[in-house]
């Protein structure tokens, strides 16, 4: 089994995204997360997506932290380390492309995939 930890900060004046459609927000990056590491696991479970916005500052930007959590069952192949640094940085840069699109600027803080076997984290710049 898989533990995936991402974190990401999200700030911009114009983003698809606002306080008040948080729920509906946190739904789509469970569904976008959720079909994104099933291309690399056999089964995920998304446990967790927290969206939590600041208030808007003077000069009218929108400030929020994403936080998902999730379990996989894997893949022997995935046990390899090289394999699963792999995966991690494919699902940081897809994950990190895809909140653009809602949250404008995007900064990942951490991509991370553990497993008992070793723990890859990915801190992003």
């Amino acid at each position: 089994m898989f533990q995936v930890h991402i974190d990401a900060e999200c700030n911009g004046t114009h983003i698809e995204v606002l306080p008040s459609e948080v729920e509906t927000a946190e739904f789509m990056i469970e569904e976008l997360v959720g079909q994104l590491l099933l291309e690399h696991f056999d089964e995920v479970v998304v446990d967790e997506v927290t969206i939590h916005f600041s208030p808007r500052s003077p000069e009218g930007q929108h400030y929020c932290t994403i936080r998902l959590r999730a379990h996989c069952l894997g893949k022997s192949s995935l046990a390899i380390s090289g394999a699963l640094e792999q995966v991690t940085l494919v699902v940081e840069e897809r994950m990190s492309s895809a909140l653009v699109e809602l949250f404008g600027t995007v900064h990942m803080g951490q991509v991370a995939i553990i497993s008992h076997l070793c723990k890859i984290v990915i801190p992003c710049s």
